[in-house]
């Protein structure tokens, strides 16, 4: 195939005469040669050490014959890293997205000399771009550059973080928390589980292991062997086809009901099988949830599920093989789960775009303390995610007070006054809010039992209608996920 390509890329990079072609992403070519690349990279030392087919009718070849390796590094960041590599002075790489995008690429390709100057130049930015340099430390796994920043920020930033308001609430606003004031777009790229490993360091300076890997002493969860669930019988239709579990459990299955419920069979391996049996296809799947899938590629009820593990094994299982059924099924039950943590319910949530489950998982946390809340599913997420219920946790919590705590020092009156103010309808929602009422209440009892009475139909009532005004506050809050 011959080229028709005319972006070429600056001197040095388009000298015709050089014998390979390098092609970016926003298609720019570039002229190099051999010899330069390979004493550079032992990446491309061992891909041109490889032997070309005999048959190269689909390789890409320039008009002059070179052939034309695409890469899926940009003609800006190409352009540095090969200057790097040339026998020509350094480039000026001033900006630390710059510098994460060419020591990424110097990384990748295997050059040493590039990945040292750019790993020292990192470190020089951060001192003037802590957060940043943390974020290209964490995107490129690099944890004693994250360390670095992450003190370097620390010792900017923590001075000025204002302590909680005194009052009832104790509630910041959200562009004054330690949160709100350490995120940057950058940190897009970064997993929510580094970010919040960031927080917890800047909380309480404790030195973390690493930023860019989860504590390794998180628990496994082991699967237990399932047998096969009965299956309605189709009328003159047998079983014709048995699918076989990873951990080795054969499930007798009708081949056209699995294949229009999901795409598990394009995924599994054909086995011998033995004359006159049926065939067998073995897919990577253990066989409780094997169990549950096949459940839900017939019509019957929905299986019983009431382990949160269980529940989101399948789901991954109906994200991968998309299984519509089974991830509508998943939906509806993980909000039912007691056991299931609400905040692993919200980043769940959140991976899969479900807006109302995630909000109502908020609302479950509004009552916990959430700073020092982790779980697994932090890893698999973008910062953006945890910032985004960072932040509405947050709004939500002082919608409540506002709402909530207002004119709590009349709700408590003399002796045939009418009652005007009930709150105990917030237990539900926020009960860290709604503790000190009580305690409130119980210290006025102590000191005089005998002349509190209260109007428990104003009571009621206005307990109603506080708890319609304070819901729709909290709907008119967003969640930017």
């Amino acid at each position: 195939m011959t080229s028709a390509n005319e972006n070429v890329a600056s001197e040095p990079f388009d000298d015709v005469g050089a014998d390979i072609i390098l092609r970016t992403s926003d298609g720019v070519d570039f002229y190099i040669y051999r010899i330069i690349l390979s004493l550079s990279s032992p990446f491309f030392k061992s891909m041109f050490s490889l032997k070309q087919p005999k048959d190269s009718s689909g390789s890409l070849v320039s008009a002059e014959g070179q052939h034309i390796i695409p890469v899926q590094e940009c003609s800006r960041t190409l352009d540095f890293l090969l200057r790097l590599c040339y026998p020509i002075p350094d480039p000026d790489i001033q900006t630390i997205e710059d510098i994460g995008n060419v020591l990424e690429a110097a990384m990748k390709y295997e050059m040493e000399q590039p990945t040292k100057l750019m790993r020292k130049l990192l470190l020089e930015t951060s001192t003037v771009h802590p957060l940043r340099g943390f974020a290209v430390a964490c995107r490129l796994r690099m944890d004693d550059e994250a360390k670095t920043a992450a003190r370097l920020w620390r010792a900017e930033r923590m001075p000025c973080i204002p302590e909680a308001p005194a009052g009832r609430s104790g509630v910041m606003e959200w562009s004054l928390t330690l949160a709100g004031q350490t995120y940057i777009e950058q940190l897009d790229q970064v997993s929510a589980g580094s970010y919040f490993r960031l927080l917890r360091f800047l909380q309480a300076g404790i030195e973390v292991d690493s930023f860019c890997n989860p504590p390794p002493n998180q628990e496994e969860y082991t699967l237990k062997t399932a047998q096969p669930t009965p299956l309605p019988t189709l009328k003159d239709q047998p079983a014709d086809l048995i699918v076989r579990s990873s951990d080795g459990v054969d499930f007798p299955v009708h081949k056209f009901m699995i294949s229009f419920a999901s795409s598990l069979l394009s995924s599994g391996v054909a086995l011998l099988s033995p004359s006159k049996k049926l065939p067998i296809v073995e897919v990577d799947e253990h066989s409780s949830i094997l169990d549950l899938a096949i459940q839900l590629s017939y019509p019957m009820e929905d299986p019983e599920l009431t382990d949160p593990e269980l529940a989101i094994r399948l789901l991954q299982h109906a994200t991968t093989y998309n299984s519509r059924r089974a991830k509508d099924f998943i939906r509806r039950t993980l909000p039912t789960l007691p056991t299931l943590n609400p905040l692993r319910l919200f980043f769940i949530a959140a991976q899969h775009s479900w807006h109302p489950e995630a909000r109502s998982a908020v609302l479950r946390l509004l009552h916990c303390p959430i700073d020092s809340a982790y779980v697994p599913e932090m890893e698999h997420v973008s910062a953006r995610v945890y910032r985004a219920f960072l932040k509405h946790h947050n709004e939500c919590l002082r919608k409540v007070a506002e709402i909530a705590l207002r004119d709590t020092p009349t709700a408590f009156l003399p002796r045939n006054a009418s009652v005007a103010r009930l709150t105990s309808g917030y237990a539900r929602v926020a009960p860290a809010i709604y503790s000190p009422m009580v305690d409130h209440a119980v210290s006025i009892l102590k000191r005089d039992p005998f002349r509190i009475s209260y109007d428990l139909e104003a009571m009621r009532s206005n307990s109603e209608q506080l708890m319609d005004e304070l819901q729709i506050a909290l709907d008119e809050v967003s969640l930017d996920l």
